[in-house]
């Protein structure tokens, strides 16, 4: 808990510590945890990480769970994988394919099986399926042409001045103009609202901390990035 009306910070820290080592000391046969990758943190200080290491050494069988375990970042998943075995994995240069193998069990959607070992679903069939641009719709074509030009430009130059956040909001752009007009259109009033406004704001994302922003979905990415001034000029 980060806070509650009329506590001090001792008071918080007490009620911290209390919970987790009441947690701890549950005396748990088997803890599963569930999106398991956010236990990785951005450093081993996260506290989220620290319950991890807790609950790992007190209970005999740690099962974790998730679809992402692995977000391309080495460092944290050598922390969510040493929270299996600390032994096995003691540093980061241990982390190698063929010590990982027998951690880890994947399972894939289209070898998923029932009880009676059929397969739980069809094989997925895609083609593309091209559609037209009707007469009534010369505006929509407009908008997504001016749109995709936008975004084009705007990518590319990301990519040549390695700002990855710029980039990132071109493609979030593109999926808006997919969406719906008022959607792309809201999307880019904002946006040059927020790039005439005088004052600048030192970072990109100010309200959330660096292991928060992954787990936002698209759309709240979308409002961080469009109500934050990018150092720079951008």
């Amino acid at each position: 808990m980060d806070k509650r009306r009329g506590w001090t910070k001792e008071q918080l820290a007490e009620y911290n510590r209390d919970r987790f080592e009441d947690l701890i000391a549950a005396g748990w046969d088997l803890v599963i945890v569930d999106e398991a990758h956010r236990l990785g943190g951005s450093t081993d200080q996260v506290a989220r990480y620290k319950l991890g290491q807790g609950l790992g050494e007190a209970a005999p069988y740690f099962l974790l769970l998730s679809a992402t375990p692995h977000q391309g970042k080495t460092d944290a998943f050598y922390r969510l994988i040493s929270l299996l075995d600390p032994v096995a994995f003691p540093d980061i240069t241990s982390i190698t394919r063929s010590r990982v193998q027998p951690y880890v069990i994947r399972t894939e959607k289209r070898r998923a099986i029932n009880a009676q070992g059929e397969p739980l679903f069809k094989p997925r069939q895609t083609q593309l399926v091209p559609v037209s641009w009707s007469a009534k719709h010369w505006q929509h074509r407009q908008l997504y042409k001016a749109v995709t030009d936008y975004v084009r430009e705007g990518y590319n130059q990301a990519l040549k001045q390695k700002k990855s956040y710029v980039g990132f909001l071109m493609i979030l752009m593109q999926r808006l103009v997919t969406s719906s007009t008022r959607a792309i259109r809201t999307t880019l009033e904002r946006r040059l609202q927020v790039l005439r406004e005088p004052e600048e704001q030192l970072t990109l994302f100010p309200m959330f901390a660096a292991e928060e922003w992954v787990e936002l979905d698209g759309q709240e990415q979308v409002e961080s990035i469009l109500t934050t001034r990018i150092k720079d000029g951008d």
